[in-house]
């Protein structure tokens, strides 16, 4: 990592890596139980949004920061605010802070 003078610097570095390291986690099969390391994948991209959320969203409602996902010029997803709301709740958090996931919760590779 390089030594950076301003955020919008070390976003262009951090993000980049995160997203590469979240590709690799989702081609990669975890040795004999096979699958993709799911817990890493959903952690890194959802720290992504979130991150990304926080500079377009500049306020302090951190619950917003997921509205990046149906912003039509970043992820452009058809998503309802119930979802968004759900994700915020159920994986903000408790993966970056307890590495669990919500009961009931659970993580796919879309296969």
């Amino acid at each position: 990592m390089a030594i950076h003078n301003s955020i919008e610097s070390m976003l262009r570095e951090s993000l980049p890596e995160m997203v590469e390291i979240a590709r690799y986690s989702v081609s990669a099969r975890k040795p004999d139980v096979g699958g993709c390391y799911g817990f890493p994948v959903v952690t890194l991209l959802l720290c992504v949004a979130d991150a990304i959320g926080s500079y377009v969203y500049d306020d302090s409602k951190v619950e917003r920061h997921f509205d990046i996902l149906i912003h039509p010029d970043f992820y452009g997803l058809k998503l309802q605010e119930l979802l968004i709301n759900s994700i915020y709740k159920k994986y903000r958090n408790l993966l970056t802070h307890n590495a669990a996931l919500a009961l009931n919760a659970g993580l796919s590779i879309g296969r």
